[in-house]
């Protein structure tokens, strides 16, 4: 009933409020009506004062002798003939004033009672000039003095301008017209400005800024002005419109804008309209209104409460007894509603009402029966899914992934063991943990936050991203993250799945793999890629500057003989300490890389040929320091060096490079230790090519074992049989011929594969040593060993192991060391032999006498033969000079206890003065020439 009587009320009071302001609506359009009435009577009322005036100046020029007065522009003849007339003028006509002009605008006469000022004067001189020039009358209002309505008329004799004729009369006359005839009373303000110019008994108006220069009622009507303000409601018809109270009385002020020649504001008209009987009748009407829907309302609701009364009796009795249903009190509510159903038979909606509430009472009863069974199932099925629960927990804290769910907020809701081991924070600690801010890089957090809202707002989203995270105990994890957007009903569910993979082993992978794309895995110098790419940059740089730089390319002497006999362990560390030493050089290598292999490469930016020359004897000085590892600890580490200037001699770093080589190859050929400044040679690469060409054969021989031994009897001349067989080598050419030693045996000196061959050789040779003496064939070999054996540290293991593997007599093995190698190294030399001799081996000194000093070295170093150099041999019969000499060999080496033996015996001549001089063994293709096999049978006559 309350909001029933609230709704009529609202109704009620609409009505009465559409209806004043219908009212309002029809007295404001009343009043618009009879302002816009009034407005056009003021109108009229000037218009019809102006017509006045003009007719009254084009009246007075027709006066008897005022227009040959005027044409003779005579003041007092102007002055004579219209004074009769003026008295006639002021008194019957209206008018306040009139002025004579000539027609050079100069005041003949006048006759006013206005007090004149300067401004005025100013503007009728104006004024009187533009009738002058037009001809034609103008009309205007000064309100300067009292605001008096002027018209200035030419006057014209026979057509010609001959003076102007001023007319005044006040507007006084205008408001006392429109009084009588509106019966409402009207003002003239004009604007505050210039107010030391007005009339003191104007009344002023501060809150228009404006002066009352004339107002009919000015007693009841001035108090009233008083309060109007200077802004107003203004209409379409530029009327300015405002309503007051003044003691209980309303009234309408309407301000018509006016045109004053001397004021630069605005002037205006003031209507001033008493409308108090018509807002009285407005209010009574809207008054009564309200007091009859008022008592309409009652009415109605007194009417409403009769008549629904008794039914409301009913349905809260009903409702009262409806919420038993919610206590189970089924039975109670079956009987209450059957004590007070009703007898007659009309059923109405709360009857309906009643036996819906039992219908549903049996019916929830029922249910509740129901409920009951379901609730045993449910709680096996709860039971169900706490087991489910329980595993599904358990697989995600054994997955090696980490887990987290968020809410709409970014904070964690779930997180697995997994995340917890990773991060080092406790389940209670990670739980409600800002995940942009603890699980993303510190300058993307509001990125995430950005994009995590952008996934929420999606439907079906999906995000990933990567970055570290640093974990609690300090550890640095590289973390893929892959967050999916999760359907929810409720807004506490999580939203956010976000799995995340550690890939931080991964990423130091690829970081490794980074760091080997550029630099070697060994010495963690720079590889060929990464020193070409700085290399150009310091070409650019010096070839800019006009400085010149040094780049110099070497490898180590015999570093695969090294590498493959000693081990890659003992390989390695030599290339580490040589990578060590490079690296501590002064000055400071501008680059330094590892060319792979054993081939090193260092550059210097500011360095000339001389400079770079210094340094490359530094090199081998400070790599002749290194001691390796174990038994290769006495083994000294020397490199050839090429060097190259540049930009002198390369802008590329491929040709520096190609340059440095053929330095490289020309240091080699110097022998170890060496260096060589490049300078152009038309015959080098052809060298170079040779060389390369013999040494890759060298390296296929080797692995193909394409090597092959040859014998070269050897004869005892005082016996003529065959003493011991020369162990020669060929190799075995892919097209079925043989390479000659002087083909190889100087690269393979260069190369260090040298030391390969000895080890080859001396292994066939046992091993034939040893097929031979199984066939009762006891024969004696002379091997040859070079220069590179004296620092080979594994030469005497490897002997001994052969001779124990093949068990062979040490005593049926010769070896041959030249004059030259023994002389070059010679402490190195006789500690390999005393060595080789206490197995029970035997020496034989190769190329004797080609030295200076062979006597002394035969005497130190403890050699069993000596062999005289061939060069002695080959023209012996020819020659008197080397039969000499070969006589002096011969006795100083039997003065020493030595056996001596003749090379390049080539006929019988050399073999008979051979005889004659004593010598002990004779050796050429006279003797024998070299083969695959070994004869017993040859005994020379």
């Amino acid at each position: 009933m309350l909001l029933l009587s609230l709704v009529l009320l609202i109704i009620n009071g609409s009505f009465t409020l559409l209806n004043y302001l219908n009212l309002q609506q029809q007295f404001e359009d009343s009043r618009r009506a009879f302002r816009l009435q009034h407005e056009q009577l003021l109108q009229g009322l000037l218009k019809q004062s102006t017509s006045r005036l003009q007719q009254l100046g084009s009246l007075i020029p027709d006066l008897p002798l005022m227009k040959e007065s005027l044409e003779s522009s005579r003041a007092n003849l102007v002055q004579d003939a219209f004074e009769s007339h003026w008295s006639s003028m002021q008194l019957d006509m209206g008018l306040d004033g009139v002025r004579f002009y000539s027609e050079a605008g100069e005041l003949l006469a006048n006759w006013d009672n206005f007090e004149d000022s300067p401004v005025s004067e100013r503007l009728r001189s104006e004024y009187v000039k533009q009738v002058h020039i037009k001809e034609k009358p103008v009309s205007y209002i000064d309100c300067l003095n009292g605001c008096i309505q002027n018209m200035v008329i030419p006057v014209l004799v026979k057509g010609k301008y001959v003076g102007a004729l001023f007319v005044s009369a006040s507007l006084a006359d205008v408001i006392l017209a429109f009084k009588q005839i509106s019966g409402s009373d009207v003002g003239l303000l004009v604007p505050y400005d210039q107010e030391k110019s007005l009339k003191s008994t104007y009344r002023a108006l501060p809150a228009l800024k404006s002066r009352v220069v004339a107002l009919s009622g000015a007693e009841n009507n001035l108090p009233i002005l008083d309060l109007l303000p200077f802004q107003g409601k203004a209409d379409q018809h530029q009327m300015t419109v405002n309503q007051l109270s003044l003691k209980d009385f309303n009234f309408e002020i309407a301000r018509i804008p006016l045109l004053v020649a001397n004021y630069p504001g605005q002037a205006n008209f003031v209507m001033i309209f008493d409308i108090t009987e018509s807002m009285a009748k407005i209010r009574n009407a809207n008054w009564k209104g309200f007091v009859a829907g008022l008592l309409g309302l009652l009415l109605s609701e007194i009417l409403l409460l009769a008549f629904l009364w008794l039914p409301m009796m009913r349905l809260r009795r009903t409702a009262q007894t409806i919420p038993m249903l919610g206590q189970g009190e089924f039975e109670l509510v079956r009987s209450s509603i059957r004590q007070h159903v009703r007898k007659s038979g009309h059923i109405d909606e709360i009857d309906l009402l009643d036996e819906t509430a039992v219908a549903l009472a049996d019916r929830l009863e029922s249910l509740n029966e129901e409920v009951a069974q379901r609730a045993d199932v449910l709680a096996k099925l709860v039971s169900e899914l706490s087991k489910e629960k329980d595993f599904v927990t358990g697989l995600l804290d054994t997955a090696q992934a980490i887990i987290i769910t968020q809410n709409r907020q970014g904070r964690i809701m779930m997180a697995n063991g997994y995340a917890q081991k990773i991060f080092g924070y406790t389940h209670s600690e990670i739980i409600g943990m800002d995940f942009a801010k603890h699980f993303s890089n510190e300058l993307e957090v509001e990125k995430r936050r950005i994009e995590f809202a952008q996934l929420i707002s999606q439907e079906d989203g999906h995000l990933s991203n990567e970055c570290r995270i640093l974990a609690r105990d300090g550890r640095l994890h590289n973390i893929i993250w892959s967050h999916s957007r999760l359907y929810s009903m409720n807004p506490d569910d999580p939203v956010v799945l976000s799995v995340g993979l550690d890939i931080t082993e991964l990423r130091q992978a690829e970081k490794q793999v980074s760091f080997l794309a550029d630099f070697d895995s060994l010495t963690g110098l720079m590889n060929r890629r990464r020193f070409d790419e700085e290399l150009r940059i310091i070409l650019d740089s010096v070839s800019a500057d006009g400085t010149s730089g040094a780049l110099l390319s070497f490898d180590v002497d015999e570093f695969k003989y090294v590498n493959d006999t000693g081990g890659h362990d003992v390989g390695d560390a030599l290339l580490k300490a040589v990578a060590t030493e490079l690296q501590s050089l002064t000055p400071k290598p501008a680059l330094t890389g590892r060319m792979g292999g054993d081939d090193f490469v260092v550059a210097f930016s500011q360095m000339d040929a001389a400079g770079a020359i210094q340094m490359a004897r530094k090199i081998n000085l400070q790599l002749g320091k290194i001691e390796l590892p174990g038994a290769w600890k006495s083994h000294k580490i020397t490199v050839c060096i090429g060097i190259v200037i540049f930009p002198q001699y390369g802008n590329t770093p491929q040709e520096v490079f190609t340059y440095s080589d053929l330095a490289m190859f020309q240091a080699k050929a110097k022998g170890r230790g060496n260096w060589h400044l490049y300078a152009p040679d038309t015959q080098l690469m052809e060298r170079i090519t040779k060389r390369v060409h013999w040494a890759e054969n060298i390296e296929k021989a080797l692995a193909e074992d394409r090597f092959e031994l040859f014998f070269q009897p050897i004869m005892s001349i005082a016996e003529k049989t065959v003493s011991h067989y020369e162990t020669l080598i060929r190799i075995r050419k892919r097209d079925g011929t043989l390479a000659m030693p002087g083909d190889f045996i100087g690269v393979a000196e260069e190369t260090g594969l040298i030391r390969s061959i000895d080890h080859m050789v001396l292994s066939k040779a046992i091993r034939k040593l040893a097929e031979l003496e199984k066939m009762n064939n006891s024969v004696m070999l002379s091997i040859n060993l070079s220069g590179r054996s004296f620092e080979d540290p594994i030469l005497v293991d490897l002997l001994k192991r052969e001779l124990e593997r093949y068990q062979v007599n040490p005593e049926n093995l010769i070896f041959e060391i030249t004059e030259t190698a023994a002389v070059e190294d010679f402490q190195a030399a006789r500690a390999l032999m005393q060595s080789i001799k206490e197995l029970g081996c035997t020496f034989a000194l190769d190329d004797f006498g080609i030295g200076f000093s062979s006597f002394h070295y035969v005497k130190q170093l403890p050699v069993d033969y000596v062999k005289i150099d061939g060069s002695f041999i080959r023209n012996l019969t020819q020659n008197p000079d080397d039969q000499v000499f070969v006589k002096v060999l011969v006795e100083a080496a039997r003065g020493f206890g030595k056996k001596t033996v003749a090379e390049f015996v080539e006929n019988a001549e050399i073999l008979a003065l051979l005889k004659g001089y004593g010598v002990d063994y004779a050796q050429g293709y006279y003797i024998g020439k070299p083969d695959k096999e070994i004869s017993f049978t040859a005994v020379f006559e």
